[in-house]
């Protein structure tokens, strides 16, 4: 999964729009590999600027597609926690696992 800077607000400043609490679908045991799309542009301008013969090497050509990742998953808890310290949200965060848990991706 990817994310970005938000396109209206920044999420540094925004914080949590005043709300006291927020209830999540599934368990936030859900894990995830997430990147940055900055990166992902990086990694993307490195492999269109490798020479034909790198290229052909690595057998990239042959793939059709390339992975990018940070090689390390954390769950959709963690993920919510560590934005809640950077945005500054003190608030809840309450998990349904009555509801379903995000799709494995890989």
């Amino acid at each position: 999964m990817m994310y970005g800077p938000a396109k209206r607000k920044s999420p540094h400043k925004s914080g949590s729009y005043g709300r006291t609490s927020f209830a999540i679908w599934g368990s936030g045991k859900a894990k995830g590999e997430f990147l940055c799309v900055d990166y992902m542009a990086v990694a993307s301008a490195h492999v269109m600027n490798l020479d034909k013969l790198t290229y052909d090497q690595q057998g990239l050509s042959m793939l059709g597609h390339s992975k990018v990742g940070c090689g390390q998953e954390i769950t959709i808890r963690e993920l919510l926690e560590a934005i809640g310290n950077v945005i500054g949200y003190t608030g809840a965060i309450t998990f349904n696992p009555g509801k379903p848990d995000a799709p494995r991706v890989s």
